[in-house]
């Protein structure tokens, strides 16, 4: 990992505890490593979803072992693994090669990719409604409503003159 000030090493402690989830020893910023569920020579990133926080031992031991034989090992050897933690983020890294995820919606259910992509359309479409607000301003909407109460309210004015009149 980089400086240990980095917010991203920050996060990764945090979210799993400040321990090692293949040994659950108690970590601090200088004696954490990352380790990457998918190793960087298959293609890993070194994007947090990809990093495990773990000790320099448990690191250097895994080397370039696959993280599911590496997770088989060390239960074997009885070491507290943070079993859940692992396989969520075995699930994370390597998500796009999966393509059977699918998610209840209201339309019905659908593949996580289209999920994400709906949840994509409507925050840009969010976005789009907040910046046409900004542009012609509350006042625009505002006047618009009270035109349509003046029309209303004058209608209601010649309807209840016209009743009088009979």
């Amino acid at each position: 990992m980089s400086a240990c000030n980095s917010s991203k090493r920050e996060r990764l402690l945090s979210a799993h505890g400040h321990r090692c989830v293949w040994c659950s020893v108690k970590l601090t910023c200088q004696t954490a490593t990352a380790d990457h569920v998918r190793c960087v020579s298959e293609g890993g990133t070194n994007w947090l979803g990809n990093l495990l926080p773990s000790c320099r031992h448990c690191n250097n031991a895994r080397g370039d072992m696959s993280i599911k034989s590496w997770l088989r090992e060390c239960l074997q050897r009885e070491m507290r693994v943070q079993e859940q933690a692992v396989q969520a983020a075995i699930a994370r890294a390597h998500w796009p090669e999966q393509t059977n995820f699918y998610v209840e919606h209201s339309s019905g259910v659908v593949s996580l990719r289209e999920h994400q992509l709906r949840v994509r359309r409507s925050c840009a479409q969010q976005r789009l409604n907040a910046a046409s607000e900004a542009m012609l301003g509350p006042s625009f909407y505002w006047h618009k409503a009270m035109q349509r109460s003046r029309r209303q309210e004058r209608a209601a004015i010649s309807y209840l003159q016209r009743e009088t009149r009979r």
